[in-house]
């Protein structure tokens, strides 16, 4: 008896010690799944949710990942880059990588602005690194397609987020259902101005897929189920330079009537009280004033010079939307430096500006997005392609709806940056 005891003592132990074992993998492999993390409500936000577990993706030790987004710079890229590092930062964790052997991740974008050609000499430089995957956000829908067929000729795998571009090489696009979001926004405008009036919308740009599929969204969903309310005026930010010679030309063509008018006039006073010879030396002193009218080739106004303007030309307007962080913030500003205290405002993402505004009252609503989720699953969707899995051909990374009124609710808490 002595003897089997200690049989099945040996056993039980054995069995125990292979039972921590496997317990104690099968947690490193599910991490990314299954340990709970204040980043996991932005992870189960994702549909399909598989694209926020880096679960059994055993990546070579130094797989190196490429992502580029629009811009290095405002807080909706950070949460990018942040999400996108987490991943790599868990799958390191799970296989135990360190030092050298590390699974790498580097963002980067165009300084400041979104610059087409900036991001064309990014992609161009992380080629020459040989990455494993391209993660990439797309400024231009209709850039050069030589770095992406280069790209496909080298067999390395394409996943686009934010907003992309139609590619047979892609192997899974990663974003906000744009459009969706963009006749929320409509309809929470239409709401906002309560169905009727002027309202004016300010888009990113006119290039990127992205702000063109909420530009459309906005616009369908306006003129579908708010058909009292009209919409003055769409600008995009790409627009500047050429709306900004069409409002200096403008300008000048007015100065010139007034001038014309005004000279009309004193010609017929002085002929009426000297003749025709008093009128010379008005005449040259109105020509030094010509040339110095406004010149339509002058620089173009900044964004929120023009951002303003359009709010001046249009005193009547009720309400405006715009199509992300930055164009929101440009709309606020203005909004707030013209006193326009009853201007109704719907705009895109949660910066920390904003959100503050939308708590004191300045802003009425905002589609929050998931930036973070957003880059986390570009990474798991490259990490899957290097690996030879197969993918969703899209997947979304969802938004919310943020008033003041529910901003504290711990599901929207759980959204913010």
């Amino acid at each position: 008896m002595k003897h089997k005891w200690k049989l099945l003592s040996g056993i039980l132990c054995a069995a125990i010690f292979c039972s921590a074992c496997a317990a104690d993998d099968t947690e490193k492999v599910q991490i990314g799944k299954y340990e709970e993390q204040e980043y996991q409500p932005k992870l189960d936000a994702l549909k399909p949710t598989a694209y926020g577990s880096i679960s059994n993706l055993r990546l070579e030790p130094g797989t190196y990942i490429s992502v580029i987004g629009k811009s290095d710079r405002g807080e909706f890229w950070k949460s990018v880059e942040k999400g996108a590092k987490q991943a790599a930062a868990d799958i390191n964790k799970m296989m135990g990588y360190k030092g050298e052997d590390k699974v790498k991740v580097v963002y980067s974008g165009p300084a400041g602005d979104e610059d087409v050609d900036q991001q064309v000499n990014i992609l161009d430089e992380e080629l020459s690194r040989n990455p494993s995957a391209i993660g990439i956000s797309i400024i231009d829908a209709d850039m050069s397609e030589v770095q992406f067929d280069l790209v496909a000729d080298n067999e390395i795998p394409i996943v686009m987020f934010d907003s992309g571009k139609d590619y047979q090489g892609v192997v899974s696009m990663i974003g906000t259902d744009n459009r969706e979001a963009g006749r929320t926004a409509g309809s929470k405008l239409g709401d906002a101005v309560n169905s009727s009036g002027k309202v004016a919308l300010f888009m990113k740009d006119s290039k990127s897929t992205s702000s063109k599929e909420r530009e459309t969204g906005m616009v369908e969903a306006l003129k579908e189920s708010y058909p009292e309310v009209e919409i003055a005026d769409i600008y995009r930010e790409d627009e500047l330079e050429e709306r900004s010679k069409e409002i200096a030309k403008a300008e000048q063509e007015a100065a010139k009537k007034e001038e014309n008018k005004e000279t009309e006039s004193k010609e017929t006073v002085s002929e009426t009280v000297n003749g025709n010879t008093a009128g010379t030396d008005d005449t040259e002193e109105q020509t030094t004033e010509k040339e110095n009218l406004p010149d339509a080739a002058e620089e173009p106004m900044t964004d929120l010079e023009m951002v303003k303007y359009i709010l001046e030309k249009n005193p009547d307007l009720a309400g405006c939307a715009a199509g992300n962080e930055e164009t929101t913030e440009l709309l606020l500003q203005a909004k707030e430096e013209l006193g326009l205290e009853d201007l109704k405002i719907i705009g895109f993402d949660g910066s920390k500006k904003l959100i503050t505004a939308l708590k004191d009252g300045k802003i009425d609503g905002l589609i929050l997005q998931n930036p973070f989720g957003m880059g986390y699953a570009t990474v798991v969707a490259a990490a899957r392609a290097i690996l030879g899995e197969a993918n969703e051909a899209s997947v979304d990374s969802s938004y919310v709806w943020v008033t003041k009124d529910n901003l504290e609710e711990k599901s929207i808490q759980n959204m913010l940056y």
